[in-house]
């Protein structure tokens, strides 16, 4: 008679449907599809926002430092309208709805009627 032993070693070693052969058998804690998914392609939008929270050196008082880009842009945009820049004021306060009271009086005391008409 044949060894039990034997039987199991043939049917580990059998061959067919759903029994790939042993050697290209996934491995015990080996992932079936080791790249992954592809990554999904960013868009527009989420690229220009992930540049815009990048950070960036900027010196400061004499001291260098790193600052996200949208905040010198903001720092940017805030210096020019303090420096007289209408275009500026009127962006302010288009993207900040809040600061819109507080800079509307200052643009209107900027430009007279008599600007108005040239």
């Amino acid at each position: 008679m044949s060894d039990p032993a034997e039987k199991t070693a043939a049917a580990d070693q059998a061959v067919g449907y759903c029994r790939p052969p042993v050697h290209s058998r996934f491995r015990k804690g080996q992932s079936g599809n080791p790249r992954g998914r592809r990554a999904h392609d960013r868009t527009m939008p989420e690229a220009i926002m992930r540049e815009l929270h990048g950070k960036v050196p900027v010196t400061e008082n004499g001291e260098r430092r790193k600052v996200a880009r949208i905040e010198v842009a903001a720092r940017q945009l805030a210096n020019k309208a303090a420096g007289g820049d209408l275009a500026a004021m009127r962006l302010i306060a288009q993207l900040c709805p809040d600061v819109k009271e507080k800079v509307e009086p200052v643009i209107q005391l900027i430009v007279s009627d008599d600007d108005m008409q040239l």
